[in-house]
């Protein structure tokens, strides 16, 4: 449940980085708000086009109910090395001074780190980390409640 402070309802205009929007509808998508250099990104999460992105200045095509102030928790266990292995689609990466989402284009032109949350404590160069499993999260301590999994493992073929 959502206390009162916890959100507020708009376009994807309304939504800041690091936001999660919910649709209200049947055919309306939840996105994850991030940035890509200037520009605001809106990931879709949901089943349909998920992972897709497009970026945008401003946009009141696409609303819902906005929580900003979201947090990202990566399962430690679901690691991988992104240098190594093509990092799905979905999979959050940790580098350099980013959280960031691999997202593909909605106009399919490749792929694109959307940066998440920036600012973190550097690493070191060319030792980055990925996240299969993850969450969004609100809160702190005992009012911390999950809002949303996502796990981007590869399943296993029977």
């Amino acid at each position: 449940m959502l206390s009162v402070g916890e959100f507020t309802s708009g376009t994807l205009s309304d939504a800041h980085s690091l936001a999660l929007v919910l649709p209200r509808r049947k055919y309306e998508e939840p996105f994850l708000i991030g940035r890509s250099g200037d520009k605001r990104v809106a990931v879709f999460i949901g089943e349909n086009h998920a992972f897709l992105h497009f970026t945008y200045d401003t946009s009141d095509d696409w609303s819902g109910l906005i929580i900003n102030g979201v947090s990202i928790e990566m399962d430690e266990t679901s690691i991988f090395d992104p240098d190594f292995d093509t990092p799905p689609l979905g999979s959050i990466i940790r580098q350099e001074t980013q959280l960031c989402i691999c997202a593909a284009s909605e106009r399919g032109f490749g792929r694109l780190p959307v940066v998440l949350v920036d600012q973190l404590a550097p690493t070191r160069e060319r030792s980055r980390v990925g996240f299969l499993r993850w969450q969004i999260v609100i809160g702190q301590d005992m009012g911390r409640r999950v809002l949303r999994t996502v796990d981007v493992s590869p399943k296993a073929s029977a």
